[in-house]
């Protein structure tokens, strides 16, 4: 019998994973997903990637995932975070075009582009996803922040912003989130759009 060797970081695999099937059970499969057509094999980019439990996520469905950054710190905890999921990291400001050297299926960004303060900055980065993509892109952004570092962006104002540089809106929904202390909620909006 031939042995074979154990690969999986058992310590740190569970929490990770759990994360990730967690993000694709009550965010990627109900908001997004149920909304969009894409196959199992499409390509997906995440831009601004976090922890990497989306791009994780998308990668446990069966995309090809490319999860870009523009931290190369930011990439390599992804990478440490799922050690055992397959994505490819880039290390690139979604500011500066081309994001891609070919067009992706879905282009996602969740927590991100409410920090271009700026409105011709933002539209570049909106141009940026619509010239990447060649399908669709979902934007997760804040509800009404307050923070002064964030837009405070209601639904219109990210479906307009998305209509102004050439997206057609598929939908809109809302994410309710209970803080860790139980009491505080932050209320998050998504919109899922197409590549007219």
């Amino acid at each position: 019998m031939k042995k074979t060797t154990n690969r999986w970081n058992a310590d740190g695999y569970t929490a990770t994973y759990r994360a990730a099937v967690s993000t694709i059970d009550t965010m990627i499969k109900p908001h997004i997903l149920s909304k969009i057509d894409i196959k199992r094999g499409a390509t997906v980019l995440e831009c601004g990637i976090g922890s990497g439990k989306w791009s994780a996520g998308f990668a446990l469905l069966g995309y090809h995932v490319y999860a870009m950054d523009n931290l190369e710190a930011m990439v390599q905890r992804a990478y440490d975070n799922f050690p055992n999921i397959q994505f490819q990291g880039i290390v690139k400001d979604i500011r500066d075009p081309p994001l891609m050297d070919h067009p992706v299926d879905l282009i996602f960004n969740e927590g991100v582009i409410e920090h271009f303060l700026d409105d011709d900055e933002r539209k570049g980065v909106l141009t940026n996803f619509y010239n990447a993509v060649r399908g669709y892109v979902s934007i997760i952004v804040p509800y009404k922040s307050e923070e002064e570092d964030e837009i405070f962006y209601t639904k219109k104002k990210l479906r307009d912003e998305l209509k102004d540089v050439g997206f057609s809106i598929l939908n809109t929904y809302e994410i309710i989130f209970l803080s860790n202390d139980q009491v505080t909620t932050r209320i998050l909006i998504g919109v899922n759009a197409n590549k007219k």
